[in-house]
């Protein structure tokens, strides 16, 4: 019998459409990316394939006992090295064979990684992880889904190595072999692509975006706050706190149980969570995620209040319920993107600040979909004056009094770094090059549109206007110059 985590406790409905998406992918052997807001959920999403029976069941039915989902939180192996990266993956997979009660399988992926573990070596303890998923997709016949959460944690990190040894694995087991990143971005917009080039067949374009709002999910986590506090409120309640904050998980959540604790529910319901510092801090993590130009259009539409707000489809007026006109809305509004923005070039050819907006819902119709952020955003102010900076004595870059290293991919920081300790000058590309990518066989992969790619979504994350730089200037026929 499986041990109960939270997230088995869902009904078999929860997040249907995301994840007949992912299970699309995995049961062709392709890779895929759920990319979605801070808070949003999307742990809980991958949680629920690893330890949720009813949803393996609804949607893969008598097929469920030959997928094998891991689940592994990535945040765990920060700034570690890729040995310490290939002992975790061994290590997950055995204890999510044991809390399948699968105790064979587990002891013999257990026996490869205590055979492998005294070398100390990264190579053999690859051969233990090629070994345990040989034994599990090849002699088992099991498809094996490595999930990996909060991905974006170690990006910084990730290396060429690590997406090859994941090409490795694919190759060995074909088509029961594939993994589940869990982002912020897609990936295409957070590393370079010489990075992933070796498990680019398998991943690229492959995005999920994960919705703001699921209704069996939401109601589900209400009526569970409701058991163990032993309290409840009533149903237009909840539905002005879905509305507040667009069914966001964590947003709704705290304001949930901010309610509950209540005396009594105030009117102005909207000012009373606004004024709370968890929900202000939840806030401020989706604000200072946003890119500066993202930032910069949000706080257009906030001080715009008319761009949308006859729309058919807005919240405004509606007849209908809270929940329902959210749902339609943010349908319609994918449908008309096509709901998976999934071709990364086709996104690069709209090149607007609100194509990523829309497809992680921030943005529905022209409007911004959390009416408690439109408050926070028409109350925060963007930083645009913060001269970019480097700390050698402790290798950060900041952005005013912003830390920004942890939002670049290690080429983007060590281009930006080497910009910033020449700013002024105009260096050349084979210089540039050279200089950031020190091994000759990567200085061979990096083109002059390879470059170029690098440059402009280095300007997404640190310009307010990325079409017209004030930090990185190209200067035609010669280089690249950097301005604090």
């Amino acid at each position: 019998m499986e041990p109960q985590h939270f997230e088995s406790l869902y009904p078999p409905e929860t997040r249907s459409e995301e994840i007949k998406r992912m299970l699309e992918f995995a049961k062709s052997g392709r890779s895929s990316q759920v990319v979605g807001v801070p808070g949003s959920g999307k742990g809980t999403l991958l949680g629920l394939l690893s330890y949720n029976k009813g949803v393996r069941e609804i949607h893969l039915g008598e097929n469920q006992k030959w997928f094998h989902f891991v689940y592994m939180d990535f945040s765990e192996v920060k700034k570690r090295n890729l040995f310490d990266v290939i002992k975790f993956m061994i290590i997950s997979t055995a204890y999510s064979l044991t809390e399948r009660d699968l105790k064979q399988e587990a002891d013999t992926v257990n026996k490869f990684l205590k055979e492998a573990i005294g070398f100390s070596d990264e190579l053999i303890l690859f051969q233990a992880l090629k070994k345990s998923i040989d034994f599990l997709a090849i002699e088992k016949e099991l498809s094996v889904v490595f999930l990996l959460d909060r991905f974006d944690q170690y990006l910084p990190d990730v290396t060429e190595n690590f997406f090859l040894n994941l090409k490795i694995l694919r190759n060995r087991a074909k088509y029961r072999f594939s993994c589940v990143f869990s982002l912020k971005r897609p990936i295409e917009d957070m590393l370079e692509p010489i990075v992933f080039s070796e498990f680019h067949e398998f991943l690229a374009g492959n995005v999920v975006y994960f919705r703001l709002y699921d209704p069996v999910g939401m109601d589900f986590r209400f009526s569970y706050l409701d058991r163990i506090t032993g309290k409840n409120t009533d149903e237009k309640t909840r539905q002005e706190i879905v509305r507040l904050t667009g069914g966001h998980g964590q947003l709704a959540r705290l304001s949930y149980e901010i309610v509950l604790s209540s005396e009594e529910v105030p009117k102005g319901l909207q000012v009373y969570l606004f004024e709370k510092g968890v929900i202000k801090r939840a806030l401020g993590d989706i604000w200072n995620y946003l890119t500066p130009s993202e930032q910069v259009y949000l706080k257009q539409i906030s001080s715009s209040p008319v761009i949308a707000r006859n729309s058919p489809l807005s919240l405004r007026g509606t007849n209908k319920t809270i929940g329902e006109a959210i749902s339609l809305r943010d349908r319609h509004s994918r449908d008309k993107l096509g709901i998976a923005m999934t071709n990364n070039e086709t996104e690069q050819k709209r090149n607007d600040n609100n194509v990523y907006l829309e497809n992680v819902g921030l943005i529905i119709e022209g409007e911004i979909a959390i009416p408690l952020l439109e408050e926070y955003v028409k109350n925060v102010s963007v930083e645009t004056a913060g001269q970019i900076t480097y700390k050698a004595e402790t290798n950060e870059i900041f952005k005013g009094n912003e830390e920004i290293t942890d939002n670049l991919s290690p080429s983007e920081f060590r281009l930006l770094r080497f910009l910033i300790q020449n700013a002024g000058r105009v260096c050349e590309k084979e210089e540039v090059i050279t200089n950031v990518w020190k091994d000759t066989k990567t200085q061979e992969g990096v083109t002059d549109q390879a470059l170029d790619q690098i440059i402009y979504r280095l300007r997404k994350k640190i310009e307010e206007d990325p079409n017209t730089p004030v930090h990185l200037q190209t200067i035609k026929g010669r280089g690249v110059r950097f301005a604090a």
